[in-house]
């Protein structure tokens, strides 16, 4: 492409710390990248949150305990501990070839998986499931910082979370309806596996690049881990995603379990989590770009979540449940399209910073989510009840609240303040 051509973006030129974000110019075909961006991770969610309503049937049939189901569930999350050192290396690939070839890997995964033996088989295949779909965040920052302009971001990532809520929302409610119909939980595998390959053959065809930014030096690379900021929206973000995540896998389980519902109850009720985060994710993102500034939507959650955590496996009335579990809902997803945007507005960063940024980010908050399964398996391995390890794993949102005394507000309203 040439410098005229509008789908170029111009190369980044050497920035001080005190420069503003880079700036994209809008292009109608911005909204097929990012769209197809969104549907696989829409995708993704048949693996990562339908193994929580799948588990009673996996269990059953594998004969699992409790010690084995958080193992399982934390294989969601594994690909985290890796995503940081290979982020320097994935950078300099062409973006758009390496996320088609990692989009086709969480497809296989989700095949292979539906036709798992045995524990190990299916451990391995999400573990692959996990590495290949959190690697491919690499390439995504990388068209992100392509194709959207600043003053989109906080939309664009709300509205990308909004979805994903949406999809979380239409797994918990819709996979035990469709469990006898599709032929139990391999099935349910096996054909999101074949939905996700054809979605990699249509982003063969229609996935485009605006910018040669791949071609990253190793300075601009290594320039990421030198910046605190990466590493305080690391810690941010498990406050958030350890405890949700945790309570999303076990929330259904309890409630058959322990609260004597049954899975379609219990599925609707957990649905309601992803369906608050709908509201929660269009509505902050919205408003933190009208305002202007991004930390007043995160450390209210910090304050907010450990009590209604609490209160969520709690004997209380079911109509007093699904109002809790929507606030915890709301407040659990509240933050992440600040957070998401603060990453991509820091001062003087490039595409390639973003993206190892973006990793780092990942590894820290990767750590903290694949234990938060484990903590609540140990501890109900050792009560006899979920109850106390998801208390436990509640208190963790608090980081949001403790982390904003050192996160610098990167909004458009506070840049000319900063």
């Amino acid at each position: 492409m040439s410098s005229n051509d509008p789908g170029t973006v111009p190369q980044p030129s050497e920035a001080t710390s005190d420069a503003p974000p880079r700036q994209v110019e809008r292009h109608p075909y911005r909204w097929v990248i990012i769209g197809q961006i969104w549907l696989h991770s829409m995708l993704a969610q048949i693996t990562t949150t339908g193994l929580g309503v799948l588990l009673l049937g996996i269990s059953t049939e594998l004969g699992l305990g409790p010690g084995e189901s958080g193992w399982l569930g934390a294989t969601r999350t594994a690909g985290a501990l890796i995503v940081f050192p290979m982020s320097f290396v994935l950078v300099r690939f062409a973006p758009k070839r390496l996320y088609g070839a990692l989009t086709f890997g969480l497809g296989l995964s989700m095949v292979l998986g539906g036709f798992a033996p045995g524990f190990w088989t299916l451990f391995a295949c999400q573990v692959a499931f996990s590495l290949c779909f959190t690697l491919a965040q690499v390439p995504v920052s990388l068209l992100r910082t392509q194709w959207i302009p600043s003053r989109e971001l906080g939309r664009v990532w709300g509205t990308g979370n909004a979805l994903n809520a949406v999809a979380q929302m239409s797994v918990l409610v819709g996979v035990p309806l469709v469990l006898g119909i599709l032929g139990g939980w391999r099935g349910v595998l096996q054909g999101g596996g074949v939905v996700m390959l054809i979605a990699a053959a249509a982003w063969q065809v229609t996935g485009r690049e605006r910018a040669e930014e791949h071609a990253a030096g190793p300075q601009s690379s290594f320039a990421a881990i030198r910046r605190p900021e990466y590493y305080i929206l690391g810690l941010a973000s498990v406050g958030g995603a350890m405890s949700y995540l945790a309570c999303l896998f076990f929330l259904p389980v309890f409630l058959v379990q322990e609260r004597g519902l049954s899975l379609q109850t219990a599925g609707l009720i957990s649905g309601i989590l992803p369906a608050a985060g709908l509201i929660s994710n269009v509505s902050a993102g919205f408003l933190s770009d009208r305002v202007g500034l991004r930390k007043p939507f995160i450390w209210p959650s910090g304050l907010l979540l450990p009590p209604l955590y609490f209160l969520a496996v709690s004997p209380i009335p079911v109509w007093a449940l699904l109002l809790v579990v929507s606030l915890v809902g709301f407040f659990a997803w509240q933050p992440f399209p600040a957070i998401s945007s603060i990453s991509f507005e820091l001062p003087g960063v490039r595409p390639s910073d973003i993206a190892v940024g973006a990793a780092l980010m990942q590894m820290i908050s990767g750590v903290g989510i694949i234990c938060g399964p484990i903590i609540v398996g140990q501890i109900a391995e050792a009560t006899g009840s979920l109850r106390p390890g998801i208390i436990a794993v509640g208190i963790f949102p608090v980081l949001f609240a403790v982390t904003c005394l050192w996160l610098p507000d990167t909004g458009p309203k506070a840049r000319p303040t900063r």
